[in-house]
């Protein structure tokens, strides 16, 4: 909302704002990368391991729960990769696409979003969720 006051002291404001339609097309399924796709991206994305098995974190610049979540990982000593997705557009598109094969249907989500073992899991009570972590 922006609010501005003309010389003789009326009021004028605006209000914008962005309308999202939600997608009514079904997640397509994530198919495997040919080696002739992966020798084309970026190391870090070519030589990623498998993100089906572990414990994989997709955290983003700036947000407290993912720092918490990786200073507890790093504390317990558990083994997690993890794939800031502020670094990059595909990291972040790779978490999208991640989110939409395992069944999410939203349009916004909070971080971390995290795989234990293949399975997704997002806006759950951080604290909770960690401390139920089997190494």
């Amino acid at each position: 909302m922006k609010i501005t006051l003309d010389p003789s002291g009326n009021a004028n404001y605006g209000i914008s704002y962005k309308y999202y339609k939600k997608s009514t097309k079904p997640a397509t399924n994530i198919t495997p990368m040919s080696s002739t796709a992966a020798a084309s991206m970026p190391e870090s994305r070519a030589t990623r391991p498998d993100l089906g098995k572990g414990i994989v974190i997709f955290s983003k610049d700036g947000c407290g729960k993912c720092a918490y979540a990786i200073k507890y990982m790093k504390e317990k000593n558990l083994t997690f990769k993890e794939i800031n997705i502020s670094a990059n557009e595909a990291d972040k598109k790779l978490m999208w696409d991640t989110l939409l094969s395992g069944g999410f249907s939203g349009t916004s989500v909070q971080t971390p979003v995290i795989m234990v073992d293949g399975k997704v899991h997002y806006n759950m009570d951080i604290k909770s969720f960690l401390a139920d972590l089997k190494p």
